[in-house]
């Protein structure tokens, strides 16, 4: 554009443009501009990187996080652009505020004064046309809202970026509910302590949402939408890690019940509306997984537990028992080899809830197939494991 005459042409694969045909002798201002696929990149793992950076936990080394992190195209980084991009990708709203665009342009000759205020960076280079032609006008691209870049245009990506093996699993206790009935349903997730967030969508059938509380999520730091009448999504932040104790639910959801069922047949994890998945302290994806504990215990409600397999299984150093209890009780927890002999005799108190007994390599004394048991008053319940060397 040169006040008089203006043009545009789009670019290749690669990003390279070519303009022909300019008149000459004349000055010209050249501005990129590419405002479509707004979500690319864009997960609640970056809402945690802005967080920490606004807490002082990782701040930004790079003017260009900066410029990503500026969603309202205020000049700044606030809280705001944390809950404009929490509504985005929940799609409570769809286009960002104050005619900011999903891409940003800087001239790639531009040095940064000051990394931490790299605002007033020139988004359009100038330049005369008097010898006929004009090479190398490069730009840098910087998707809006993708601060761990990303995005798969991005020309900033983050090749580092990878998603763990490990998976954040949800347990829900099983039962069946009535139609009419409010019930509360707490959520109990493993390893929570080294996950920072997380992105769900939920499918509900005969199910409608009516609130999600937690005494260890700020308001702030989570949104639940209910997209439609069976679709529940939600983004959850929690920089530096969940402070939550064993048998502790996470968070709990209260449900008006609309049909008779089972909660297992009426609770899912869609696999359209939203791309589930938790972030641990190492900035890596986790998978997440429903799994839902019987309500129907074999020993009734009055002694009623029920005892997992121990994990990882088989296991060389350390395993964990995990073992849900209806009520604040007693038990006597053993271990014992193929002989019947009884290596380990603990007294163990459990909490209404989760609880998880540690166990370690040292009373294993060989590898091979070991047993363990729970007991609660005249019940026994036993389960095989394996020691590996």
């Amino acid at each position: 554009n040169n006040g008089n005459f203006q043009t545009s042409t789009l670019t290749i694969q690669n990003g390279t443009f070519m303009f022909q045909g300019l008149p000459k002798d004349s000055g010209y201002r050249i501005k990129p501009l590419k405002n479509d696929n707004l979500m690319d990149g864009i997960s609640t793992l970056d809402i945690i990187v802005i967080q920490k950076h606004l807490i002082g936990l990782d701040k930004f080394q790079s003017p260009y996080k900066m410029i990503a992190a500026d969603l309202n195209k205020s000049n700044s980084l606030t809280a705001l652009d944390i809950i404009t991009l929490r509504k985005l990708i929940l799609g409570a709203e769809t286009v960002l505020p104050n005619n900011n665009t999903s891409w940003r342009f800087v001239d790639a000759d531009h040095v940064f004064e000051d990394i931490s205020y790299p605002w007033g960076f020139p988004e359009e280079i100038g330049f005369d046309l008097n010898d006929g032609s004009v090479h190398n006008m490069n730009f840098v691209a910087v998707k809006v809202g993708d601060v761990n870049q990303t995005a798969e245009n991005n020309q900033l990506k983050n090749e580092a970026s990878i998603r763990s093996t490990d998976e954040l699993e949800f347990k829900l206790v099983d039962q069946q509910v009535q139609a009419g009935d409010l019930i509360e349903v707490p959520i109990y997730g493993e390893k929570m302590q080294r996950v920072e967030g997380f992105q769900l969508a939920l499918n509900l059938d005969g199910l409608e949402w009516m609130e999600t509380t937690s005494d260890l999520i700020h308001a702030q730091d989570q949104l639940w939408i209910a997209q439609s009448s069976n679709t529940l999504l939600a983004s959850v932040s929690y920089p530096g890690g969940w402070n939550v104790e064993d048998g502790q639910p996470a968070f709990s959801i209260k449900f008006r019940v609309t049909e008779n069922g089972l909660l297992s047949d009426m609770i899912q994890i869609s696999k359209v509306s939203l791309n589930s998945e938790a972030y641990n302290i190492s900035g890596e994806a986790l998978s997440i997984e429903l799994s839902f504990i019987d309500e129907d215990l074999e020993f009734g409600d009055s002694e009623g537990l029920q005892v997992l397999q121990n994990t990882p299984n088989p296991f060389n150093n350390n395993t964990q028992v995990t073992i849900y209890s209806h009520l604040d009780q007693n038990i006597i927890f053993k271990v014992l080899d193929v002989t019947g002999r009884v290596i380990m005799d603990l007294n163990q108190g459990l909490s209404k809830g989760m609880n998880h007994i540690s166990l370690t390599s040292e009373p294993f004394e060989t590898s091979g197939i070991y047993y363990y048991q729970v007991q609660s008053g005249t019940q026994i319940i036993t389960k095989k494991m394996i020691k590996v060397n």
